[in-house]
C-alpha cells in the first residue's frame, strides 16, 4: 500500500491492476535498555536541587552517553557538554522523546491476513499520532491507576517537555498493553465499551480511532486479488502508509497514483520553501556563505506521497514559483525577483530515478524549461547563470561549438536512459573483491545516471560524456525526502543507490563528500531537515538494534532472517558510498546485536534453525568491511566472527565466492593459531560443459527443418483421421437408411 510508485509504473508499462496489501503493524519503539537508563538519569537530574548526587548524577550522565555512543548520535563533543551543559541535556531530552515516539515496524505482513489483535491496536495508537497518546496517557493514569500500581516501570511516562514533543516517553514491554493508549483502544475500540465514560478531550480520537479500526479489519486482499484474476473490476484507491495516511485504508483494493499535473500542490509548495529556507539558513550560520549548489535525489514513490515537497524545495532554491489554475493544475512557473527573495539564488541538479522519468516527464519539462531561464538571467548572485557559463567555457575548450555550449550549460535535470531502471552501483558494491578503491563504482553511477532532460525535449535522454560530473561539481548539500513510516535508509538499497552515490560521485569529483540531508516528511505536521547520519542512527536503534523490533522479525522465520541480512547489506552500500553517514561503533553494534545475541534472544540458534545463510551472509558482509578497512574491529571480534563464519560454513556447506575475503579469513585465522578449513569454493560453480540436473519439464530449442517435418507428419495424420470419421458417417447414414421401421 505503500510504494505506490511501483503499482503505476506496472499500470503504465502492463496496464496492470494492483491488488493492495496492508505494512507490517506499527507501535512507538519506546526506551529500552541504555535509552531507559538515560531517561532515569535524566529525571534524576532535573529532580535534584544541588550538591555532590547531582554533580555525580551528571557524570554518570556524560559517561553513559560516550560510553553508549549517545553522544555520537547527537554529534556532541566533550568541549560542546562542558560548555553548556544544560543546553546538552535539553537536546538529549528531545532526542529521548524522539527515539521513544519513533513508528517501529513489527514482523512482516502475511497476505491477507490480519495482524494480532495487540498489534492492530499498537498501530491504531501510531495512527491517531502523538497528541492522542498524550491525552490518552492522563486519561488512563487516572482510570487505570490501581491496575499499573504492580508495574510502575511500565507506565507511559509524561515528561516536562515542550508541547512541541508532546511530552511522552514509555519504556519498552514486551506486553504492548503497557504502552499509552493501549488499554483505551482495547475498551472502547475493540471491545465497544459505552464511550459515555470517556473524557470530553479523549472522545474525539476514541470516534475516529473506531473508523480506523473498522477500515483495518474490513481487509480485502484476498478476495480482491482472486475477484482480479476471474477479472471482475477493483475498485481503485490511494496507497500510502496508515499511519501517514490512514485514508489509504482498507486495504484489497487497485493502487493508484496522484495527478501529476498537481505537482507541487500549493500546501507541498509552502512547506518546501520552509524546508529549503531552513537548509540555507543554517549552511550560512555554519558556513559564515550561502550555499553555491544543491542536489535532490527525485523518487516516484516519494513524490507520490508528499505531493511535490522535494520538488519545491529545488524551485524556491532558485528562486521560481509554480502558477497554478483554478482546479489546482500547475500552468507553469515564474521567477521570483530578487528583490523578494532577498538572497542568492542557489544552483541545483536534479537526479530523477527511472520511474520518476516515466512518471513526471511533464514535471521534469517544466522545471527544465523554468532552470534554462534563469541559466540566462544575468543578475548578481545568480549561481544559476554563473555555473552555466563556467561550465559553457569548460565545453567550449573542449571544442564545442558556442550554440551547443549554451545549451548544454542550461541542463540540470539528469537520469538513466528511457527503458532502464537502476544507478549502475548496486551490483559492483556488492561485488566488492572486483574493485580497490570506489572511483569504478562513481564511474558507473555518473555514466547510468549521466542522461540528460534539457529544455528540448527532443533530445531527452542523449548523453554528452562528463556533462553530469560538470554539473556536479561543486555541489554543498544533497537532498532526499522520506515521507514513509515504514521505508528507511536501510530498508532497502534504493537510498544508497541513488541519493547515497551522490555524495560518492561528488566525492571523487571535488576530492570531498557534500552534506547528506533528508527533508523528514513522516509526520505531515512536523516535516524537517535531518542529517542523512542522524537519520539512520534513529532508525538503527529503533529497529535493528531494539529488541522487540528483532524478537517480532524472529517470528517471520526464514523471511525475517532474510531482512536481518538484507538490512545489514544496505547498511555495507551506505558505508561504501557515504562513508560520513555510517560509524565505526555501529559495525560493533551489529556485531553485538546478531553474532554475540546481546538480548539473549538465543538468536544463533534461531538462525540455525530457519535461514543459517542469512547469518553467514551477515558475517561475510562484516568481515569484508574489515578486510577494506571500513570497520576497524578488535582481534577478539574478529577471531569469534571467523570462528562462527567457519562453523556454518562447514556444517551447512555454505561457500564464499569473494576469493580476496577467503584469502583475508584463513591469513588472519593462521594468525590467532586457528585450524582454518572452509569449503572448497568450487563446489559453488557449475562448469559451463555440464548440463544441470533439471526436475520436471525441460525447455530446448528445437530445429526449424526438425519442426517442419514434425508438423507435415501430424497434418498427414489430421487428413486420414478426417477422412475416417467421413467413411464412418456416410456408412453409418446407409444402414440408418435401410432399417426397418417400427410399428408402435
Amino acid at each position: 500500500m505503500d510504494d505506490v510508485g511501483e503499482a503505476v509504473q506496472a499500470k503504465r508499462r502492463g496496464n496492470a491492476v494492483t491488488v493492495s496489501h496492508m505494512t507490517p503493524p506499527f507501535a512507538a519503539a519506546g526506551l529500552q535498555g541504555v535509552t531507559y537508563d538515560m531517561n532515569t538519569l535524566l529525571e534524576q537530574y532535573r529532580s535534584i536541587d544541588t550538591g555532590g548526587v547531582k554533580e555525580k548524577t551528571k557524570q554518570r550522565i556524560i559517561e553513559l552517553c560516550e560510553t553508549e555512543k549517545l553522544c555520537n548520535d547527537l554529534s556532541y563533543t566533550q568541549e560542546q557538554i562542558d560548555g553548556d551543559f544544560d543546553g546538552f541535556i535539553d537536546h538529549l531530552h528531545e532526542y529521548l522523546e524522539e527515539l521513544a515516539s519513533t513508528n517501529q515496524p513489527l514482523g512482516l505482513h502475511s497476505f491477507g491476513d490480519l495482524p494480532e489483535q495487540r498489534l492492530i491496536i499498537s498501530t491504531l495508537g501510531q495512527m491517531l499520532g502523538a497528541e492522542f497518546l498524550s491525552v490518552a496517557a492522563e486519561f488512563e493514569k487516572r482510570r487505570y491507576a490501581t491496575e499499573n500500581d504492580h508495574d510502575t516501570e511500565n507506565e507511559p511516562k509524561l515528561s516536562s517537555s515542550s508541547e512541541e514533543n508532546e511530552g511522552v516517553i514509555y519504556s519498552v514491554s514486551e506486553n504492548l498493553e503497557y504502552t499509552a493508549g493501549y488499554k483505551t483502544l482495547d475498551e472502547f475500540v475493540v471491545n465497544k465499551r459505552d464511550d459515555r465514560e470517556l473524557s470530553k478531550p479523549i472522545k474525539p480520537y476514541i470516534d475516529k480511532a473506531k473508523k480506523y479500526y473498522a477500515n483495518i479489519v474490513d481487509i480485502s486482499e484476498l478476495e480482491n486479488l482472486v475477484a482480479g484474476l476471474n477479472g471482475q473490476y477493483i475498485p481503485p484507491k490511494n496507497g500510502g502508509d496508515p499511519v501517514r495516511n490512514p485514508e489509504s485504508l482498507p486495504t484489497g483494493f487497485n493502487l493508484i497514483g496522484f495527478d501529476p499535473s498537481r505537482l507541487p500542490t500549493k500546501a507541498a509548495y509552502e512547506q518546501g520553501k520552509e524546508l529549503v529556507e531552513e537548509i540555507i539558513a543554517n549552511y550560512y550560520k555554519k558556513h559564515t556563505h550561502y550555499p553555491d549548489k544543491l542536489a535532490f535525489s527525485l523518487w516516484s514513490i516519494e513524490a507520490m506521497r508528499h505531493y511535490g515537497v522535494l520538488e519545491s524545495q529545488a524551485m524556491y532554491a532558485m528562486g521560481i514559483r509554480p502558477k497554478w489554475s483554478s482546479d489546482g493544475r500547475v500552468t507553469g512557473t515564474e521567477i521570483i525577483p530578487a528583490s523578494e527573495l532577498k538572497r542568492p539564488r542557489v544552483d541545483v541538479v536534479l537526479s530523477a530515478t527511472g520511474l520518476y522519468r516515466d512518471a513526471f516527464p511533464s514535471v521534469m519539462e517544466m522545471l527544465a524549461k523554468a532552470i534554462k531561464q534563469l541559466s540566462e538571467l544575468k543578475e548578481s548572485s545568480n549561481s544559476i547563470w554563473e555555473n552555466s557559463q563556467k561550465v559553457k567555457a569548460q565545453l567550449m575548450a573542449e571544442g564545442v561549438d558556442a550554440a551547443e555550449a549554451e545549451y548544454l550549460s542550461s541542463v540540470r535535470i539528469f537520469s538513466n536512459t528511457f527503458g532502464s531502471y537502476g544507478s549502475g552501483v548496486d551490483e559492483p558494491i556488492m561485488r566488492s573483491d572486483t574493485w580497490d578503491t570506489d572511483k569504478k563504482i562513481a564511474d558507473n553511477y555518473l555514466a547510468t545516471m549521466g542522461h540528460y532532460f534539457g529544455a528540448d525535449k527532443r533530445r531527452w535522454g542523449k548523453v554528452f560524456e562528463n556533462l553530469y560530473a560538470k554539473q556536479l561539481a561543486g555541489t554543498d548539500v544533497a537532498i532526499f525526502a522520506r515521507s514513509s513510516n515504514l521505508y528507511g535508509m536501510i530498508t532497502s538499497d534504493d537510498p544508497f543507490e541513488y541519493f547515497g552515490s551522490l555524495a560518492l560521485a561528488v566525492r571523487n569529483i571535488d576530492g570531498k563528500s557534500p552534506e547528506m540531508m533528508i527533508s523528514n516528511l513522516r509526520n505531515a505536521k512536523k516535516a524537517k531537515m535531518e542529517m542523512a547520519a542522524d537519520m539512520l542512527a534513529k532508525e538503527l536503534r529503533t529497529r535493528n538494534f531494539h529488541k522487540r523490533w528483532i524478537s517480532e522479525m524472529q517470528k517471520e522465520g526464514y523471511s525475517g532472517a532474510v531482512t536481518m541480512s538484507g538490512n545489514l547489506s544496505n547498511f555495507w552500500g551506505w558505508q561504501v558510498v557515504a562513508p560520513d553517514v555510517v560509524r565505526n561503533d555501529q559495525w560493533d553494534e551489529f556485531f553485538e546485536v546478531y553474532i554475540e545475541d546481546k538480548y539473549e534472544l538465543g538468536l544463533n540458534q534461531w538462525f540455525e534453525e530457519v535461514n543459517p545463510k542469512s547469518q553467514q551472509a551477515i558475517l561475510e558482509r562484516m568481515l569484508e568491511a574489515a578486510r577494506k578497512e571500513y570497520w576497524e574491529a578488535s582481534e577478539e571480534t574478529l577471531q569469534k566472527m571467523i570462528d562462527r563464519f567457519q562453523y556454518l560454513s562447514n556444517k551447512y556447506e555454505l561457500v564464499v565466492q569473494n576469493q580476496k575475503l577467503r584469502e583475508f579469513i584463513m591469513q588472519t585465522a593462521q594468525g590467532y593459531g586457528m585450524d582454518m578449513a572452509l569449503p572448497a569454493a568450487e563446489l559453488r560453480a557449475v562448469a559451463t560443459d555440464v548440463a544441470p540436473q533439471i526436475a520436471g519439464r525441460k525447455l530446448e530449442q528445437v530445429d526449424k527443418s526438425e519442426f517442419r517435418e514434425l508438423e507435415t507428419y501430424r497434418l498427414y495424420w489430421l487428413l486420414l483421421a478426417c477422412f475416417g470419421f467421413i467413411i464412418v458417417g456416410s456408412l453409418k447414414q446407409f444402414m440408418l437408411g435401410h432399417r426397418p421401421l417400427k410399428i408402435a
